[in-house]
């Protein structure tokens, strides 16, 4: 007699997996027979219950091009404005860009795991984590090419894009190369530019720019380890005119990175070696030269430690090491910098009680008191020579029934400056037009950026709770609930949007004439002495088939609201706290809404994406509305994609049989209802540099694209 056992990932593991790591169960489809006992589960998946899980067929309706554009769009509703932490079939990886170049053909399905799992895997608890679980078998190549262009005219771009993918169990191979070009648009093409008054000679509302990238990644097993390549190389140049003069940029890089896991005495290890190589140079404006190198290291190592009667406890490690090196020459200065930094973080997962209809451990025992884990973490580091840093994060997840999940997160950490934002080049950015209080009106300027080597590391302190639903009756309708509370102290950003505040904060950063007149703004990244934010998210969705297959017609609908309850910020000590959402150093709204849809019919599919951000008020004056404010407009803009899949007939030699070959035809359309940021003064006057197209004057914009799959 065999038994059939649910859920238990024992046999069949992948090439650098373990049962140390969280679990993952082979195909439906596929029995392991041991001693009279069958062992059954799903391929890919993770010892944590997925939050949600996006089936084929609901990647397929995203119409997306790659794997890189679903994991955008899923982190877009689920992130909460974080990019997610990637793993592929259940595992860990170092470097998911050797993945995300694939078609979303080779997806099987994608599960967002509960907000706990970042943790758990060594990484920043704020971000989710998604598991992309690809199918066993894939092979094609694709080509695209698109042409865009704004409604008004005056501009074009193109792209083009050749890629070949193949998937063979753990071997994977993944060849790019995208080139793209955008032409300049001139403020003598809008009329309406700034009422029609130019500055000193014709400028560039829009650089002209080109750029060419190519890449490679490769995954293969040797003997019972996985090993994988990744080259990446990339040119790009920009070239845009100013009032001061004109400006032309040029930028080349090379990354290479390389990574190797397998088991260890118990330990499942991956270990990484990336190296990059980038060059930059400015003319015109300003002559700077630059060159950047950089060397890291990274590892992972996970285990069981000893199995509790609702499961394993699981150790997770993480570990990087880099250096970096810059040389950067400016007229007759030249500056050389260099420093190295290490951080290292483990996660440590504990089932306190596990639900017997879902137990995926053979030892686990059941619990009435259904799923409830908790983990605990912690992070140390250095960076450019600066003190010993350390973070720890704590968090607890309990399911008491199947459709209904709640859990709470605390978290704090103390983070270092990325190399960018110390060490890249000082340039002038391509201008744009800016509202000045001082003087009551707008002006065009060409913003200062690059890195500040001066940087301190920043701490943020996190709390969040959150509770997801679902999913309930055929429709699959789900929902999540999430309350978040950020409190940074020398939180990184960029100077705050222009305002007497902000300038007598920072008064080196704004730069004036003799006339007193604003001839520039140094954007580089600072240190601001606190912030705390207050934020309630809900999202909603839901799956709608409209006929007996799914894969055939569907429609899928998603609501994403975010509300702002408290958005305060000291820019230094010893400064008034602004209140962002009454309009002090701001203009932020306090509500943000995301309705997507997405429909298919069979070789039809249709996406919307709509977004409306409440308007806000820009404080003249801190803690006082007046006459002089700047009251910004509620915002909406929607964009449409249409595309149609023209299927090969059935007697053409060769031709495939799924909806996935023949050339699919595509209609994108952005800002369809050509919507433009508009602001009043405080009393009801007009606001300078808030005309047609003085903050968007490309507007609506329509590309056009042909793909194949061959």
């Amino acid at each position: 007699m065999s038994v059939v056992v649910v859920g238990i990932a024992v046999l069949g593991l992948t090439a650098g997996q373990d049962a140390a790591s969280p679990a993952r169960a082979p195909d439906p489809q596929t029995l392991t027979v041991l001693d009279d006992v069958v062992v059954q589960g799903r391929r890919g998946s993770t010892d944590l219950i997925p939050e949600r899980e996006v089936g084929a067929e609901e990647i397929d309706a995203l119409n997306a091009w790659d794997i890189g554009e679903v994991l955008s769009r899923l982190g877009e509703t689920f992130g909460d404005g974080q990019s997610p932490v990637v793993i592929i079939n259940g595992r860990r990886i170092l470097d998911p860009g050797n993945f995300t170049g694939f078609p979303p053909d080779a997806i099987s399905r994608v599960e967002v795991l509960p907000p706990e799992a970042a943790a758990l895997y060594g990484e920043d608890p704020s971000r989710r984590v998604l598991n992309v679980v690809l199918v066993p078998e894939f092979r094609s190549q694709e080509g695209l090419a698109g042409l865009r262009a704004p409604t008004a005219g005056d501009a074009s771009g193109a792209t083009l894009d050749l890629r070949q993918s193949s998937i063979q169990g753990d071997d994977t191979r993944q060849y790019g190369l995208q080139a793209s070009r955008d032409t300049a648009l001139w403020a003598s093409d809008r009329p309406g530019y700034r009422g029609g008054v130019l500055p000193d000679g014709d400028i560039t509302l829009r650089p002209e720019t080109r750029s060419v990238t190519a890449n490679a990644a490769v995954t293969a097993t040797l003997r019972d380890w996985a090993a994988s390549v990744n080259a990446t190389g990339s040119g790009s140049s920009e070239q845009f005119r100013t009032a001061a003069g004109e400006a032309r940029q040029r930028a080349h890089s090379l990354s290479l990175n390389g990574s190797l896991g397998g088991d260890w005495r118990g330990w499942t290890v991956r270990t990484g070696l990336n190296g990059t190589l980038s060059q930059g140079r400015q003319e015109g404006l300003s002559e700077v030269r630059s060159r950047t190198m950089g060397l890291g290291v990274q590892g992972t190592a996970s285990r069981s430690l000893f199995t509790l009667p609702a499961g394993p406890v699981q150790l997770n490690l993480n570990g990087r090491w880099g250096r970096t090196e810059s040389h950067t020459q400016a007229l007759a200065d030249e500056i050389r910098r260099s420093s190295s930094s290490f951080d290292l973080r483990g996660g440590l997962g504990v089932p306190l009680s596990r639900s017997p209809r879902r137990g995926r451990s053979p030892t686990a025992e059941g619990g009435r008191w259904g799923d409830l884990s908790l983990t605990l973490g912690g992070q140390v580091g250095q960076s450019g020579g600066s003190d010993l840093r350390g973070g720890g994060n704590a968090g607890l997840s309990w399911a008491p029934i199947r459709q209904l999940r709640m859990s709470g997160q605390w978290a704090v950490s103390v983070e270092s400056p990325s190399d960018g934002q110390r060490y890249d080049p000082v340039i002038q950015a391509p201008p744009r037009t800016v509202y000045d209080f001082q003087t009551g009106e707008a002006v065009e300027i060409a913003p200062l950026i690059g890195g500040n080597p001066d940087l301190r590391s920043q701490r943020q302190d996190r709390l969040t709770v959150s509770a997801a639903m679902g999913p309930f009756t055929a429709w699959r309708m789900l929902g999540n609930l999430t309350w978040a509370r950020l409190e940074a102290t020398d939180q990184i950003g960029a100077v705050p949007l222009l305002s007497p505040a902000a300038e007598a904060a920072f008064p080196d950063r704004f730069i004036r004439d003799q006339a007193g007149r604003l001839v520039g703004i140094d954007q580089r990244p600072i240190n601001m002495a606190s912030a705390r934010s207050d934020t309630l998210s809900v999202n909603l969705g839901l799956s709608l088939p409209l006929g007996e297959r799914i894969s055939d017609r569907a429609l899928q609908l998603g609501l994403t609201q975010r509300w702002s309850l408290t958005d305060t910020l000291t820019i230094r000590e010893g400064y008034p706290v602004l209140d962002r959402l009454a309009g002090d150093g701001g203009g932020a709204g306090r509500g943000q809404t995301s309705l997507r849809l997405d429909l298919r019919l069979a070789a039809l599919g249709v996406n919307v994406d709509a977004r409306r951000r409440e308007g806000g008020r820009v404080r003249r004056t801190v803690g006082v509305d007046g006459p002089d404010d700047l009251r910004l407009a509620a915002f909406t803009a929607v964009d449409l994609k249409v595309s149609y899949r023209f299927r090969p007939s059935v007697g053409e030699a060769g031709a495939r049989q799924d909806s996935d070959g023949g050339l699919r035809f595509e209609l994108e359309v952005a800002n369809l209802f050509d919507a433009r940021p508009r602001a009043m003064l405080g009393d009801g006057r007009s606001a300078p540099g808030y005309g047609r197209d003085d903050r968007d004057p490309v507007g609506r914009t329509v590309r056009l694209s042909l793909s194949r799959r061959f």
